[in-house]
């Protein structure tokens, strides 16, 4: 799989251009070539647009889910092999909206694009409760249950192993092991729903 990561600014979604070295080194049209040039290397090869922020319906979420949408659509119409939209969900147990969720991923299915989930995590406060961790597990299983429920799905992945990595959120327990690799109630949540 390769991936256009983080393409299009969280305001409005369009594509960034601000401090973006593909942009100024190939212009506007740099994720059509990107794709171009990938697909020609490895024909074989899943290329999709990675992005976060675009599951939710808060304002700036809707914005920049369309323009992703926008992107895709163009990229199609100009014949770019791009294959996937790739949903980075980096959630907290408040922020997740099951409906809005399915309904975004059948409008990219329906285009033709298939839908992965690639960087799955739920934040919780550093201080985290019993409460937090039950609703945690229970936003991971609501999760998994509405992505199970997603036309063109391909595969889901949790951003990391356990708590604690110093590369993503140390201090917000965000994933399914703690940091001494023990399983958390999330972890129970993901399996209650693959059953």
């Amino acid at each position: 799989m390769l991936k256009a990561n983080e393409s299009v600014n969280d305001e409005n979604g369009e594509l960034r251009r601000k401090e973006n070295k593909w942009f100024d080194a190939m212009g506007h049209d740099y994720i059509r070539k990107a794709f171009v040039r990938a697909n020609k290397a490895d024909p074989t090869a899943v290329l999709c647009l990675n992005e976060y922020g675009i599951e939710g319906k808060v304002e700036n979420e809707t914005a920049k889910f369309n323009g992703i949408k926008k992107l895709l659509i163009d990229l199609k119409e100009k014949g770019a092999p791009v294959h996937a939209l790739c949903w980075q969900m980096h959630v907290d147990p408040t922020s997740f909206d099951a409906e809005t969720f399915l309904a975004r991923t059948t409008e990219i299915a329906d285009l033709g694009f298939d839908n992965y989930i690639t960087e799955l995590d739920v934040k919780l406060p550093e201080k985290a409760t019993a409460a937090d961790y039950e609703a945690q597990k229970q936003t991971f299983k609501k999760i998994v249950e509405t992505f199970l429920k997603v036309r063109r799905r391909q595969a889901l992945t949790i951003w990391g192993l356990r708590d604690g990595s110093p590369h993503w959120l140390p201090k917000n327990h965000p994933l399914l092991f703690d940091e001494d690799y023990k399983k958390k109630s999330a972890y129970f949540g993901v399996q209650e729903a693959l059953k």
